[in-house]
């Protein structure tokens, strides 16, 4: 019912070689095996007594050639700190099979390359995410050359939104997400899909519940 690594104000991390296997289900149904997350004292992301909660962000952060199986989420983010994105976040060559929630959630980063990994088995159809990445508030993601096997649909793209936490966090400012024209072609045409049952990327452009989203076509390369 948590992660395997909780990763916080941390620079200059590479994880390698690693198997995630197997979970319990946790409280909010979406606990990733490497979670990025800042020692903000408000969002409970990192709660310690000898941390300064200063909430310091990860940067330069490699998760290269690991296998991820039967988890709620591979690697993500579910909260994040005011003006605090994780930054330069290389996810490579990674085997991700079976998630309950999605494969990869980026919640408020920055400079991400997601490339030449597996996902397979993800969300099944019953779960209201439907969807292999999440992503909210991430400036600059390049996400290609992947594989997605039985998956409902591609991706989601979102502001960032602090929300349920009971604290000063619900406050925080929320995020907009930035992608080039090159990099929106790279997510919705530069992915192999095989066996997906919507070949779709949701936008949501307006913050908040309520709005439509946009849908962007999928082919596979």
């Amino acid at each position: 019912g948590g992660h395997y690594i909780e990763l916080d104000a941390s620079q200059n991390v590479t994880v390698t070689g690693c198997s995630f296997t197997g979970h319990k289900d946790s409280e909010s149904g979406n606990k990733e095996a490497i979670n990025l997350d800042t020692p903000d004292y408000d969002t409970q992301g990192f709660r310690r007594g000898w941390t300064s909660y200063d909430c310091t962000a990860n940067q330069n952060v490699h998760i290269v050639g690991n296998t991820f199986k039967d988890l709620e989420v591979g690697i993500g983010s579910h909260s994040y700190s005011e003006n605090k994105p994780h930054k330069d976040i290389y996810i490579e060559n990674n085997t991700i099979d079976g998630c309950d929630y999605c494969a990869i959630q980026m919640f408020n980063w920055e400079n991400v390359t997601v490339r030449n990994n597996t996902m397979s088995n993800i969300s099944p159809a019953n779960v209201s995410t439907n969807f292999t990445f999440r992503i909210r508030g991430v400036k600059h993601p390049k996400i290609y050359n992947n594989t997605i096997i039985n998956a409902n649909r591609v991706a989601i793209v979102e502001w960032a939104k602090q929300n349920g936490k009971g604290t000063k966090a619900d406050s925080y400012t929320p995020v907009k997400y930035e992608l080039t024209t090159e990099e929106w072609n790279q997510l919705t045409t530069q992915n192999k899909l095989v066996n997906v049952t919507e070949l779709l990327v949701q936008e949501y452009p307006v913050v908040g519940s309520g709005t439509q989203p946009v849908l962007h076509e999928c082919t596979s390369n």
